[in-house]
């Protein structure tokens, strides 16, 4: 099952603690697991409004998922 954009929001609130400025960005941004995956780096969820600790925390939980997806 693929994650949609508010399963995947829903998750950043539940264990990234995001709030609701950072999960408008992931909404924003249309932000599925699969499109997840194919972002590139720290520096490209930064330049799409995610800023600081809330970009690390969802930079890290990608780099994983990419290893598990490997």
């Amino acid at each position: 099952m693929a994650w949609s954009v508010e399963d995947v929001v829903d998750w950043a609130r539940k264990f990234l603690n995001f709030d609701e400025e950072d999960q408008a960005v992931l909404r924003k941004n249309e932000f599925t697991v699969h499109r997840l995956l194919l972002v590139p780096n720290l520096e490209w969820l930064e330049s799409h409004g995610l800023a600081g600790g809330p970009a690390l925390d969802l930079w890290a939980e990608i780099e994983r998922m990419k290893k598990l997806a490997a």
